[in-house]
C-alpha cells in the first residue's frame, strides 16, 4: 500500500465524524407506513416514464459508440420499419426512375389494397398526380406522387407494416438525424439530414435495396396497421401537417 493512502487511512480513524443514519431501512419503514394512493395504471405511468429516462440517458452515452449504433436504433423501429445507422451507406446508382410499380387511378388503388388507404386533405395536396401500386410487400405497397415525375413534391408511400420481419429499414449515415415525433394518436420519426438508402423485404422474404434512388427527409408514421412515409424536400411541420390530414 502506498505511504500516502496508509497515512489517509490512519487520518480517517483518527478523525471525528457524526453517524450516519440507516438510509436503506428508514426508506423501508417509510414505504410500508405510507398507505397506497396511487392507481395501479398511474403507478405503472410512472414506472415507464422512469425507464424512458433511463433508456434516453443510455442511449446518449451508447450513441457515441459506432459498434453500438445499429442495435440501438434498431429498438426506435415501427411495426414494418427499422431505423438503422451506419458509418458508411452502402453503394446505390444514382436518382433515376422511380420503379414504384405500375400506374393506376386512385379508385383502382382504393380496390385493391390490402388496407384502407389514406390520401392527404391538406389544400394542394388532395388529388395526387399520380398513383402506383406494387405487390413488393404482402399486401401491397401504395404510392401518391404530387408534383412532375421529375420534380417530386411529395411521395406517400402506404403499406401495412407487420412485427416479423421487417418490411422497410432507413438506413442512416453520418450527418442524418432521427428524432420521434407525435402526430395526433400516432406515434412517427422525423429523419432528416443527408440522403439515407431505403431497403425493403419484398414479398417473397428477400431484403433488396432501393437502387433507383436515395430518400429525401422522411416522416415515418405508424396509423394502427397501417405505415406511411411522407418523404420529400419538406420541413418538420409541414410533414407533420400534411400527416395530420390523412384521410
Amino acid at each position: 500500500m502506498p505511504e500516502l493512502e496508509r497515512s489517509l487511512r490512519e487520518l480517517g480513524g483518527e478523525l471525528a465524524y457524526p453517524d450516519v443514519p440507516d438510509l436503506a431501512a428508514a426508506v423501508a419503514a417509510r414505504l410500508e407506513a405510507e398507505p397506497p394512493r396511487r392507481t395501479l395504471s398511474h403507478s405503472r405511468r410512472r414506472l415507464a416514464l422512469a425507464l424512458v429516462a433511463l433508456v434516453a440517458l443510455a442511449l446518449a452515452g451508447a450513441l457515441a459508440v459506432p459498434a453500438a449504433r445499429t442495435a440501438i436504433l434498431e429498438l426506435l423501429g415501427l411495426e414494418g420499419a427499422t431505423i438503422e445507422r451506419v458509418d458508411r451507406l452502402p453503394a446505390v446508382s444514382p436518382p433515376g426512375n422511380l420503379a414504384l410499380g405500375r400506374i393506376v387511378s386512385l379508385a383502382e388503388a382504393r380496390r385493391l389494397a390490402g388496407f384502407r388507404l389514406l390520401v392527404p386533405a391538406r389544400p394542394g395536396y388532395g388529388e395526387p398526380d399520380e398513383v402506383r401500386l406494387s405487390d413488393v410487400v404482402p399486401g401491397g405497397l401504395v404510392s401518391l406522387l404530387y408534383g412532375r415525375k421529375d420534380a417530386v413534391r411529395l411521395l406517400v408511400t402506404e403499406f401495412v407494416g407487420l412485427s416479423e420481419p421487417a418490411l422497410i429499414r432507413k438506413t442512416l449515415g453520418p450527418g442524418t438525424a432521427v428524432e420521434p415525433v407525435r402526430v395526433r394518436s400516432g406515434r412517427g420519426y422525423w429523419i432528416q439530414g443527408r440522403v439515407h438508402v431505403v431497403l425493403f423485404r419484398d414479398a417473397s422474404g428477400e431484403v433488396r435495396d432501393d437502387t433507383s434512388r436515395l430518400a429525401a427527409n422522411v416522416l415515418l408514421l405508424q396509423r394502427g396497421r397501417l405505415l406511411v412515409r411522407l418523404e420529400g424536400k419538406l420541413s418538420r411541420a409541414e410533414a407533420v401537417a400534411i400527416a395530420e390530414s390523412l384521410r
